[in-house]
């Protein structure tokens, strides 16, 4: 079994929230009337990327306990963005999905966080946009395999 330095533990545990962090601040969206928390945001966003998933899948890939998650998922339940769905091949499951009403909330946030996110990266040189680019498609193809 390998080890690691505690340098390599820190600056894994340090990238991901610096990143973000750098990346989303000041950021702010607002959805169609609506006042959304970035936690919910990051929940559209993930389940418009990753199909169908019930609340253990959702909660795990979130990195959220369940019962935190559980009120995210009432409060966009009830502002008519998220449905809870019986599996059909699994009637005991309920599987969590984008309503039609949230699919132009999620088109629109994500043209938003495009632009924000292209104003960020206006401060990094090309060379330094294509190592960010091949470092996130790296970081991918790993994160694949744990």
């Amino acid at each position: 079994m390998r080890t690691y330095d505690s340098d390599f533990i820190n600056s894994l545990l340090k990238a991901y929230p610096m990143l973000m962090s750098k990346l989303m601040d000041e950021f702010r969206m607002s959805g169609k009337g609506m006042r959304l928390n970035r936690t919910q945001w990051k929940t559209l966003f993930i389940l418009k990327q990753g199909g169908k998933p019930n609340m253990s899948q959702l909660s795990k890939f979130m990195n959220m306990e369940k019962g935190s998650l559980t009120s995210v998922i009432d409060g966009l339940i009830t502002k008519g963005l998220v449905k809870r769905v019986r599996d059909k091949t699994d009637r005991r499951k309920v599987n969590l999905q984008l309503s039609k009403q949230s699919e132009e909330v999620v088109r629109n946030g994500m043209v938003s966080i495009g632009r924000h996110i292209q104003k960020k990266m206006e401060k990094l040189t090309d060379q330094e946009v294509e190592t960010l680019s091949n470092a996130l498609k790296n970081i991918l193809i790993i994160a694949e395999k744990l």
